[in-house]
């Protein structure tokens, strides 16, 4: 007989990436793997226990520990013994299992431990219990298979068949993979969202692996029912389980991209009868598609897990290596799996044995998705990270995934598509809408009425009073002629112009045209044609009627049709080409009943007339002119500049501020400076684009002023949801205002669970009209209502959002803002996000640069000389590593456009960033450990631009790469730390100054 194999050998891949994740596990016990069998019978416990070493003594992973070899990890194969088994005698089955318990609670310390323990305890001669604990370093599901028979027949007296060339002496990393096998990876993996996630998910800085388990049954009918649909679909029990809970997972998450981690055998020929680590557990991807019948889905589920099947030989590691995505540690993209377990049996001769596993409060997975066959039929064991996600979240999940399970039995013709979600759905009214003014004309008469001799608009050049304001519109109507139903260019400078021009079309029967006067020539004659144009005398035009300064005519008001178009609005287009949005006068009678409704709106208020005039936010200003608030239009350079603004806020005494949020960001110390004392409250409209967290919250703190976060697209009339900032710690769009209906749905126009992400639609009689002469782009905006009765549309508005637990809409992004970096999809606003997250960060930008042969991140932020350098570890305690920015440049501020949007050509094009420790490279200091540590890095990463301040992680350091800055530092400094040193302190300067606090504590 050949010696059991003894000796040192390189790790295997798996072996190396479980030892890794080991490392970061808080408590040792993660991938420990206990089972409990309670024999009934005379058992012969000295043989049970020979039998186990006898096992033991055939598998050289069983008898192995493990250590750092320089930086290679190698299993150190021990001589067979059997100090791991151990028998104690007990009272009962009681106190076994308190010594169970302590047990299973202890750690494997891979350095030390053999990865089995075995404990017999004799209660009596008829009865005892067998507790086999095993780390998954040594084992996986076939390899326990093969441990129970083996022992059963050690105990029997018979002799297992020989196993051939011992696993550590198998050279894995030799295999060459077919050129078919990595093509197939790259294609699964290229384009692959990192990770399956909840919405209610909550982040972690660091996986602390505690978990929690949920449990449902499912009945045998129904089994049986699953296992002839995937028959009649060529496809096995699995694939159908797969397709069904890629479905329930894309309900919950709003992706229909689902990557689940699938395990795999991974055992070549030959390989069939050892016990080791081998299983192989791939991303396997599965593009989800609700419109075909069930059966069309169990199909197309068991191509994608056959074809991952076929390929499955090729490790995890080199599937990633060769897909571009840095292997080693856990990967996100296994974060959800799915797996039929078989719960191992030990059959001893003569003897009566139950099989109890043992679970361990762990989560080895984000959401592990586990089944196995019982007497009742199927029972799934959901493990989940507690720390990350609640019970109520799983419990979703698995509701969906059991209903989609009965749906599929009862008529597997069905499509899923068809299928609504279960449980409470993201619709959003209020039933009580206010009550709208009957017409334009209505509001106007009535606020002369009341105040004719109050003022209305104030300028640079003085004020006119509502009386003045309406003589003015009837000279302008009366010389327009005869345009009613016709649209009308407006062309004004920023002053009392605009206004006048605004109501005398208005009164003239006709539709506004709102442009903004700063625009090119060519681009303005473009978007004009042949209209007739209203414009101020200093920007007079050819045909144009210019706006009066004076005179007078009749009190005429030409009819206007109850559908007719209050104003015409550009806005751009995502073909290239913009869009002319056309609001109905109804729409922008509602707008001013909710903002009267709200108290937004009405006599002794002054509103700045701070927007651009071709931007749909100076509607919700110019407009409360009919409820009578008075507007302060200010000119350009006034609202460019944040003293000159602030003061003409103060010296007229105006009450309302309507902003976007990054030009809020841009004056905003200078106007909290300025009102500081003061007994005035200025109120806050922020609109046009997301808050900023750090905005959010600095506005809540600050008692000078009183924030709303207004949101709307132009297709509904401006505003269509709101939310007083000081009810939410955290951003969102609020509740709709009266008279909209704002739903929540996926891609099949089904309104989507609470938490989920997913398209907004708006809906109500204030939705715009469509787009003039567009009635291609009109159609696929505003499409069918299919909650209303009446036959009204909604519009897509493509913004991305979820309905939070308190009620309140979470604008989540654009739907068109993906980039890819690294292969992965990235929503360049989550970023954005993120930074602003961050105490320091005042303002920011993220934009793909794609100009080299690697695409990457670049940030552009505001924020202090220190940031910077902080910045990347911060966010790779929050993003996945693709989403961390690899270039980060400091400037001054965000530029802007005139509509107070980010100018991205104007950024890209700023000449230099402002100095900082990013922009300059700073020599490494030239003593102590910084000096020794830099020097590994350099050697390890490959670069020679090592700074202190520099993160690991963000310099393209990894799990591997951390093994061999830990071996260097070994070597070089005499210093033994763990491999999560790296985790902990990633950046270069706080791992130098722990590593010195080390050496001062060894001496």
């Amino acid at each position: 007989m050949t010696a059991p194999f003894t000796g040192d050998a390189p790790a295997s891949p798996a072996q190396q990436r479980l030892w890794l994740v080991h490392q970061q596990g808080p408590r040792g016990v993660e991938f420990s793997f206990p089972y409990r069998f309670d024999v009934h019978g005379p058992c012969r416990t000295d043989r049970l226990t020979d039998a186990f070493a006898a096992v033991v003594a055939r598998h050289t992973p069983l008898r192995t520990t493990f250590a750092l070899d320089g930086d290679v990890l190698v299993q150190r194969v021990h001589a067979p013994g059997s100090a791991f088994c151990v028998r104690r005698t007990v009272r009962d089955a009681a106190e076994a299992g308190e010594w169970i318990a302590d047990e299973v609670g202890t750690p494997f310390d891979l350095a030390s431990d053999w990865p089995i323990r075995v404990r017999v305890y004799e209660i009596g001669p008829a009865e005892c219990v067998v507790l086999l604990n095993v780390h998954h370093i040594a084992t996986d599901g076939v390899s326990m298979r093969i441990l129970m028979d083996e022992v059963a027949a050690f105990y029997r007296g018979d002799e297992p068949a020989p196993i051939g060339l011992p696993y550590a002496r198998r050279r894995f990393d030799d295999r060459t993979p077919e050129p078919a096998a990595v093509e197939y990876w790259r294609e699964v993996v290229a384009d692959a969202p990192e990770a399956v996630r909840l919405p209610t998910a909550r982040p972690v800085e660091r996986r602390s692996f505690s978990g929690r388990w949920a449990d449902r049954d499912v009945p045998a009918d129904r089994v049986a029912g699953l296992e002839r649909l995937a028959a009649s679909a060529g496809a096995s029990l699995y694939s159908a389980l797969f397709g069904l809970l890629a479905i329930a997972l894309t309900r919950r998450t709003g992706t229909a991209d689902v990557v689940l981690g699938v395990p795999f055998a991974g055992r070549a020929a030959g390989e069939e009868n050892l016990i080791g680590f081998f299983v192989n557990l791939l991303p396997v991807r599965f593009r989800v598609n609700e419109a075909g019948t069930f059966e069309d889905l169990c199909a197309s589920a068991g191509e994608v897990v056959t074809g991952a099947l076929e390929h499955s030989h090729l490790p995890l590691d080199r599937v990633l290596t060769e897909s571009g995505v840095r292997p080693g540690g856990l990967n996100p993209l296994l974060d959800v799996t799915l797996t039929e377990e078989d719960t191992p049996r030990l059959e001893l001769a003569g003897l009566r044995v139950e099989t109890r596993e043992l679970r361990l409060d762990v989560a080895r997975y984000h959401l592990a998705f586990d089944y196995r066959r019982t007497a009742g039929g199927l029972r799934f064991e959901v493990s989940y990270a507690k720390d990350q996600l609640d019970r109520a979240d799983v419990t979703a999940v698995l509701d969906d995934l059991v209903a989609l399970i009965e749906a599929a039995t009862d008529d597997p013709g069905a499509r899923p598509a068809a299928l609504p979600a279960t449980g409470p759905v993201s619709v959003l009214h209020d039933p009580d809408p206010v009550a709208v003014p009957d017409s334009l004309e209505t509001c106007w008469r009535a606020v002369l009425a009341n105040h004719f001799d109050a003022v209305a608009v104030m300028d640079r050049a003085g004020s006119v009073t509502f009386g003045e304001l309406d003589a003015l519109s009837r000279v302008l109507a009366a010389r327009l002629g005869s345009v009613a139903g016709q649209q009308v260019a407006v062309l004004c400078t920023r002053s009392r112009d605009f206004p006048v021009a605004v109501l005398g079309v208005l009164r003239a029967g006709a539709t506004p045209m709102l442009l903004d006067a700063a625009q090119p020539e060519a681009r303005l004659a473009a978007l004009t044609g042949n209209l007739a144009t209203v414009c101020s005398a200093g920007l007079a035009r050819d045909g144009a009627v210019v706006v009066p300064a004076d005179g007078n005519a009749p009190d005429v008001w030409a009819g206007r049709p109850a559908d007719g178009l209050a104003y015409a609005i550009y806005t751009s287009g995502s073909i290239g080409t913009p869009k002319c949005v056309g609001v109905t006068d109804r729409g922008l009678s509602m707008l001013l009943a909710n903002l009267s409704a709200l108290g937004l709106c009405g006599p002794g208020q002054r509103l700045a007339l701070n927007a651009s005039f071709g931007f749909d936010a100076s509607v919700q200003q110019w407009v409360r002119l009919f409820g009578g608030s008075t507007i302060v239009v200010l000119d350009e350079d006034t609202r460019l500049d944040p003293v000159d603004l602030v003061e003409r806020l103060v010296s007229d005494r105006v009450t309302e501020l309507d902003i976007s949020p990054r030009h809020l960001e841009a004056v905003l110390d200078v106007l909290l400076s300025r009102f500081a004392g003061s007994r005035a409250r200025l109120r806050l409209l922020i609109g046009g684009e997301a808050i900023p967290p750090g905005l959010w919250a600095r506005l809540r703190a600050a008692d000078t002023v009183v924030a709303w976060n207004m949101y709307g697209p132009t297709e509904t009339a401006v505003d269509a949801t709101v939310y007083p900032l000081a009810l939410s710690p955290d951003p969102t769009i609020g509740l709709p205002l009266p008279g909209v209906r704002a739903y929540v749905l996926d891609a099949w126009l089904r309104p989507v669970p609470p938490g989920t992400p997913g398209t907004l639609y708006l809906a109500g009689p204030g939705l715009a009209r469509g787009y003039l002469g567009a009635p291609g782009r009109t159609a696929t905006a505003f499409v069918p209502d299919p909650l209303a009765c009446d036959g009204s549309r909604m519009y897509d508005t493509g913004d991305r959002v979820r309905l939070r637990a308190d009620g309140c809409l979470e604008y989540l992004g654009r739907l068109d803002g993906q980039v890819k970096v690294s292969g992965f999809r990235v929503e360049r606003a989550e970023v954005e996000h993120a930074v602003l997250a961050q105490p320091g960060v005042t303002a920011c930008a993220v934009l793909l640069d794609d100009e080299g042969s690697d695409p990457a991140l670049h940030l552009y932020v505001v924020c202090a000389p220190d940031i910077p350098a902080v910045l990347p570890g911060r966010l790779r305690a929050v993003l996945p590593s693709q989403m961390v920015p690899s270039r980060i440049t400091r400037v001054e501020r965000i530029p802007l456009t005139a509509r107070g949007k980010l100018d991205r050509a104007r950024l890209t094009a700023a000449p230099e960033p402002v100095a900082d420790p990013i922009a300059e490279p700073a020599a490494p200091q030239e003593s102590g450990a910084t000096e020794v540590i830099a020097a590994v890095w350099r050697t390890v990463l490959g670069r020679t631009d090592i700074r202190p301040e520099d993160d690991f992680f963000s310099l393209g350091g990894h799990s591997l790469l951390a093994i061999r800055v830990i071996a260097r530092l070994h070597k070089d400094m005499d210093l033994k730390l763990p491999i999560s040193t790296v985790f902990d302190y990633p950046v270069l300067q706080d791992l130098a100054d722990h590593v010195e606090q080390q050496v001062r504590a060894r001496a």
